[in-house]
C-alpha cells in the first residue's frame, strides 16, 4: 500500500486500483458476490412489496469502488423501477472506473469522490431509500461502527433499507482490534478522527486488551483459494498485505446489534451451503430503519 502522510488509510490502496487483484477476486466469486446478489435482490423484492415505495428510488453506494457489481445487478433486476444512484469513493481512480461502468437503462448514476466515513463530504445527496456498503466495514473498530450506524440513521429515510456484504469474524475467534497506528510507519489508521468520535459519544478505549491474531485461520484457505483460481503470486502477496494491514472484522451479530441500537431491525444471512471455501467469513446484513 502507498499512502501520503495526509491521506486516509484506504486511499491509494493498491489492491483496488488498476493492476490490483480485486477484479480477479470478484470474477472468481471467492468472496460470495453471486450469493450476495441473490440475497440483495430477494431482500429488495420483499421490501418493495411491504409498503408503497416510490417508482424512483434513491440509492447510495458507500465506498463503491470501480466495479459496483452488487448494486448494479440489484438495480438491473428491477427494470420497472428507476434508480437515482450515488456512488462515493475516496479514490479518484476508482471513481473514474465507475464512471465508465455500464449501468442498466433504469439507472441515473452520479459518481463522486468523497470519504465514505465522513458524510460532510457528500451528505447533501440524501436522504436515501437504499444504502449499500460492500466489503468496507471490516476496516473499522467498534467505535467507528457506532458512528457509522449513527450516520446511516440520518442518511436512510424512515422505512428505508441498508444492505451490507462484508468480511465478518466467525464467533469462535476472539476480536482482534485494529491498532491506532501502522506499526511500521507510525501513520494513523483511524477512519474517523478520535476527536470526532469523542464528540459523537464514542470515545476510543484507553489501553484495550490485546488478543491473539486469529486471521491465520483465514489466510490459509484464502491463499489456497487464490492459488487454485490461478492468481499470480504478486497479486496474492498484495492482497494478503492489504488484509494484514487493514482487516479487523467484528462478527455479523456484533454489527447487527450496533445497527439495532440505532433504530434498525436487522436480518443476518450466512451461506453455509455455498461451495466457496471462504463461506464462513462472508455474510450479508440487511437492516430496515424502523425508528
Amino acid at each position: 500500500m502507498t499512502r501520503t502522510s495526509t491521506g486516509k488509510p484506504m486511499q491509494h490502496a493498491r489492491v483496488f486500483s488498476k493492476g490490483g487483484s480485486y477484479q480477479e477476486i470478484v470474477d472468481s466469486d471467492m468472496l460470495l458476490h453471486k450469493e450476495v446478489i441473490a440475497t440483495a435482490i430477494s431482500s429488495l423484492s420483499n421490501w418493495l412489496k411491504s409498503d408503497q415505495q416510490p417508482a424512483m428510488l434513491r440509492i447510495l453506494d458507500l465506498a463503491c469502488g470501480g466495479l459496483p457489481i452488487v448494486p448494479s445487478a440489484l438495480m438491473k433486476a428491477f427494470p420497472d423501477r428507476h434508480f437515482d444512484y450515488c456512488g462515493i469513493d475516496i479514490n479518484s481512480d476508482q471513481i473514474a472506473d465507475a464512471k465508465s461502468h455500464k449501468f442498466s437503462p433504469n439507472v441515473t448514476p452520479r459518481l463522486m469522490q468523497g470519504d465514505s466515513w465522513d458524510p460532510s463530504t457528500w451528505s447533501d445527496c440524501g436522504p436515501f431509500d437504499i444504502v449499500y456498503i460492500g466489503l468496507n466495514i471490516h476496516h473499522a473498530v467498534p467505535e467507528e461502527l457506532e458512528y457509522l450506524a449513527q450516520q446511516l440513521h440520518t442518511l436512510i429515510r424512515m422505512g428505508g433499507i441498508f444492505i451490507n456484504h462484508d468480511f465478518f469474524r466467525p464467533t469462535k475467534y476472539p476480536y482482534l482490534r485494529r491498532p491506532d497506528h501502522d506499526p511500521k510507519t507510525g501513520i494513523s489508521l483511524s477512519l474517523i478522527s478520535p476527536e470526532r468520535l469523542k464528540r459523537a459519544g464514542y470515545p476510543l478505549p484507553q489501553n484495550p486488551p490485546q488478543t491473539p491474531d486469529w486471521r491465520e485461520n483465514f489466510f490459509k484457505p484464502y491463499i489456497k483459494t487464490m492459488k487454485d483460481r490461478g492468481m499470480p503470486q504478486s497479486m496474492i502477496d498484495m492482497t494478503v498485505q492489504h488484509v494484514s494491514e487493514h482487516d479487523y472484522p467484528v462478527t455479523t451479530s456484533e454489527w447487527a446489534k450496533i445497527l439495532s441500537q440505532h433504530g434498525f431491525s436487522t436480518q443476518e444471512y450466512a451461506y453455509p451451503n455455498s461451495h466457496e471455501p471462504l463461506r464462513d467469513f462472508f455474510d450479508t446484513v440487511v437492516a430496515t430503519r424502523i425508528k
